[in-house]
């Protein structure tokens, strides 16, 4: 709760330390015996215009954290689709069970809807439940 890993990335990737002593302490490596899972969510390329849902989503129980990159008015680009730079944002839950994590991630992808200028989905890329 309250780290951000991708600063964490960028630091190491400049030659400093990963972690600080405060981020160190902030890990539970354990969960306590809970199930965790993180969600990414991909856009098409386009412009965010609207962003629906999110308030609803966050306040989901198991969602422990949430880490948006993408505001209205920002752009993804062609040159994005493929990298990290092509997602929304990130969810991390952490639950008692499988199934809390399968509903949770059940319900972000029916409730969050992010148009472009024109209108389009741009978050129509879904994770297949099925597949696990």
């Amino acid at each position: 709760v309250g780290l951000n890993d991708m600063k964490m990335m960028i630091r190491y990737a400049l030659g400093a330390e990963i972690f600080t002593n405060e981020e160190i302490s902030k890990i539970d490596v354990s969960c306590k015996n809970k199930k965790a899972a993180q969600i990414m969510v991909p856009l098409n390329v386009g412009t965010v215009a609207t962003i629906e849902g999110l308030e609803e989503i966050k306040k989901i129980p198991c969602i422990t954290d949430f880490i948006q990159y993408y505001e209205q008015g920002d752009t993804v680009e062609e040159r994005f689709i493929g990298t990290l730079g092509q997602h929304f944002g990130r969810f991390t839950l952490i639950a008692e069970t499988q199934q809390e994590i399968y509903e949770a991630v059940d319900k972000i992808q029916k409730t969050l809807v992010i148009k472009d200028k024109n209108g389009n989905v741009m978050n129509e890329l879904k994770f297949d439940l099925n597949r696990i």
